[in-house]
């Protein structure tokens, strides 16, 4: 598995590498371990490198020391990068940005060195990301404009994805935000659909702000729908916030139900600041009310009746409403 990662890591949504990766993990922790233990920096390295950064996307070990405590300059210059870049990401989602900052600077020096543009652009975007969550956006920016320049350079098609909504997040009232979400959604047609899930949820919480609710309930649940199938936790959780805050604003019963399965999701990952919007959104939405009890005076819409209004309520098309319903 650790062989066909490192040889298919920035290949368009290998299915195969997943769902025998999350299968697995218990048995490469158990290896990690057992590496460790008998001080195996060689097998620790070959294990861990290839699948630092995507491991903390989906589930982080449960040791935090794992990683970190075996950074060493033995390792091969590519792996200890990983490890670095891994590590970025792991405090990010912990709310730790300057140690994120820290660790992700020394994964873009280690990459100047291997001279990989891909992982490159990749610890760059992480510099981006912590600058801009210690208040720095113009840092950020810089940081976000050099890993587009390391992806086009690279001539590989995910980072510049990444960045361009990275770059699209940075200011969304930016005239280029929007040019950068579609030159992204461009990419990940191309066959990287966990990447397509981002860009929808992006765009459905701007559609959200615009006041385009049937827009942005459209995006969104496709957003989850294609989180779910690829088993992209971080984006899966954020759609799921970004839904619920749009139920919210409709008055829509599901919201604390969404709210719930993010915070659920975000918690599996240990990811503090999609823990936060969760919560905040649990806070804001209605308590769910208790059924009405109707009086024989009353002629009550059937479920399918309640299903056509709540269409209507939006801004959907006939179209659009007809493609829902039917």
């Amino acid at each position: 598995i650790v062989e066909r990662i490192h040889a298919m890591r920035w290949d368009a949504d290998p299915d195969n590498i997943f769902p025998g990766f999350r299968l697995e993990v218990p048995n490469l922790c158990t290896a990690l371990r057992r590496c460790a233990a008998s001080g195996d920096t060689a097998g620790f390295g070959a294990l861990l490198g290839p699948i630092a950064i995507w491991w903390v996307h989906y589930l982080p070990p449960d040791e935090p020391g794992l990683w970190w405590d075996h950074l060493d300059d033995e390792l091969p210059l590519e792996w200890r990068a990983n490890i670095e870049s891994g590590t970025a990401f792991y405090w990010s989602h912990r709310g730790q940005h300057q140690r994120a900052l820290e660790h992700a600077e020394r994964a873009k020096a280690l990459h100047d060195e291997d001279g990989d543009l891909v992982c490159r652009a990749m610890a760059e975007q992480a510099i981006g990301n912590a600058h801009l969550a210690l208040g720095d956006p113009v840092a950020a920016r810089v940081a976000y404009q050099e890993a587009l320049a390391s992806a086009l350079s690279s001539g590989h098609p995910y980072p510049e994805l990444i960045t361009r909504v990275s770059l699209a997040r940075l200011d969304p009232d930016d005239p280029a935000a929007d040019r950068h979400l579609a030159d992204g959604l461009a990419i990940a047609r191309t066959g990287f659909g966990s990447a397509e899930a981002l860009i929808s949820s992006e765009l459905g919480v701007r559609a959200t702000r615009a006041g385009r609710h049937g827009d942005a309930r459209r995006l969104l649940d496709q957003a989850i729908d294609k989180a779910r199938t690829h088993g992209y936790a971080e984006v899966l959780g954020t759609a799921l916030c970004g839904r619920g805050e749009l139920a919210v604003v409709e008055a829509d019963g599901a919201a604390r139900d969404l709210f719930q399965e993010a915070l659920h999701v975000a918690r599996r990952m240990s990811h503090d600041g999609l823990i936060e919007r969760a919560r905040a959104g649990l806070d804001a939405a209605p308590e769910s009310p208790a059924p009405a009890v109707a009086s024989g005076d009353e002629d009550p819409l059937s479920e399918r009746e309640l299903a056509v209004a709540r269409l209507l309520r939006g801004d959907l098309t006939q179209r659009e409403i007809a493609d829902e319903l039917y």
